[in-house]
């Protein structure tokens, strides 16, 4: 038997198909650019996690630039000039004092993936690594080599200073 309730329901959710319709192809509908920068930025994670899977593992080593050792810095410059080269306009500099002036700032709540973050390791020392999304970035690991670490672990979290969009 059908019920007051049950048509009510009905048209209810009638009502919004309906609505959800016409608002999706309102010209001042927002969802394709949602959608258009969603596809850029699964793009940009899956270049990245290419990368990646070139270097997982290789030993930290200050200075070094190449799969026998490479530092965090060097890292972040491989990484984007084999995955970007098509999107960077100028070559990413290869400190990390370099590269925390490239690009643009970003605050923690705004990070994408391909942004750069920033880490102080003592009074003297950066670090850097690329935000991959869901609060993870790779980096250069001092203890564990090139690896994949969550921005929710306590020593990131205390030394966690800024980021930096390099890719627009």
């Amino acid at each position: 038997m059908i019920t007051l309730k049950f048509i009510t329901l009905y048209s209810l959710l009638l009502l919004a198909v309906l609505f959800s319709g016409t608002v999706s192809s309102s010209p001042f509908s927002t969802a394709p650019a949602e959608q258009k920068i969603l596809h850029v930025e699964h793009e940009i994670r899956a270049r990245i996690l290419s990368e990646y899977t070139r270097w997982e593992g290789v030993r930290y080593s200050l200075g070094g630039t190449s799969r026998g050792g490479i530092d965090c810095s060097s890292l972040m410059q491989e990484i984007f000039h084999a995955a970007f080269d098509d999107m960077l306009s100028t070559r990413l500099p290869r400190t990390t004092a370099g590269q925390i002036e490239h690009g643009i700032s970003a605050t923690r709540s705004e990070l994408r993936p391909g942004d750069l973050i920033f880490f102080r390791t003592s009074d003297v020392n950066r670090h850097v690594g690329v935000y991959i999304g869901e609060d993870r970035f790779i980096h250069a690991s001092t203890s564990q080599g090139v690896t994949i670490s969550s921005l929710q672990n306590d020593y990131w979290i205390k030394r966690y200073t800024t980021a930096r969009r390099v890719l627009s």
